[in-house]
């Protein structure tokens, strides 16, 4: 995306989004400061870093914001903001949509809930449950799930999905909650995140088990999961094998590319789109 074209659609945020709670130009000023922050720790770490240590000394508070995805609680400085504004990930956020049917929605590393929204809000998917381990934004998919009344068909499991059980270190930045990854050999000799905490590990297989899902009316997974897909994956053989055709899986794949797509071919699931590291896998 150009950066032309990506004003342009942050400048359409504020023609499109309602505040329903909070002073619209707080929200916005807001809105702006989280991106100019974002982009220079992108483009200019330290420059980014300076900005954060001084932003965190402004007085903010939550906003409730409406769009045409859903209903969101925000805060500033944090993904959140960006993650529920209408133009984010605008070209994969329909792929729930290309199954033939929309029994169970499984969103793994559902972060603030941006998938589990549009599986219960668009596509009307009869069940879905979120899974987030970062217990910050948990809380905060709970929020958003209750705010747009889905609880009836909604439930959430605060755990990292993988190929154990047990518990694990997850580490996240404060502005970056839904980059949180579990602590392993990939992070030796790499600056820590400003966040960290212990929590649950469990395979999705043991989870749709203890839930007392049938894994053949699981039509669609999302998994977002930070370089964890594969473990995941081996952790729900029977989840893969189980589930019907045309089922499908949207998965981001950021280690273990080849692994991870044999794993799912030999379920039968065959790439049908990519864009970047996301892939639509549906079952032949």
């Amino acid at each position: 995306m150009s950066g032309f074209s990506k004003l342009l659609k942050i400048l359409n945020v504020i023609r499109t989004t309602q505040i329903l709670h909070g002073n619209k130009m707080s929200y916005f000023f807001f809105f702006f400061l989280t991106h100019c922050m974002n982009f220079t720790l992108r483009k200019i770490r330290p420059l980014g870093f300076f900005l954060k240590k001084v932003f965190v000394y402004l007085p903010t508070s939550e906003f409730i914001i409406k769009n045409s995805q859903g209903t969101w609680a925000v805060f500033p400085f944090n993904d959140g903001m960006t993650i529920s504004a209408d133009y984010f990930e605008e070209e994969l956020r329909g792929w729930p949509g290309k199954v033939s049917q929309r029994r169970i929605f499984i969103d793994a590393g559902a972060n603030i809930g941006k998938y589990t929204i549009i599986a219960s809000n668009i596509f009307n998917y009869s069940q879905v449950l979120s899974i987030e381990p970062n217990p910050i934004t948990a809380d905060l998919l709970k929020r958003n799930i209750t705010l747009n009344k889905l609880e009836h068909k909604t439930s959430v499991e605060q755990v990292a999905i993988g190929d154990t059980e047990g518990e694990v270190i997850i580490q996240s930045d404060s502005h970056h909650l839904g980059g949180a990854n579990i602590v392993d050999v990939y992070d030796t000799g790499k600056p820590k995140k400003d966040i960290s905490c212990n929590v649950k590990i469990s395979t999705l297989d043991s989870i749709i088990l203890n839930k007392k899902l049938d894994p053949s009316e699981i039509d669609f997974i999302k998994i977002d999961i930070e370089r964890m897909e594969k473990k995941a994956l081996e952790g729900m053989r029977v989840i893969l094998a189980s589930m019907p055709r045309k089922s499908g899986v949207m998965i981001e794949i950021t280690n273990d590319r080849s692994k991870v797509i044999d794993i799912l071919s030999n379920h039968g699931f065959r790439q049908v789109e990519n864009i970047a590291d996301d892939y639509l896998f549906i079952k032949a």
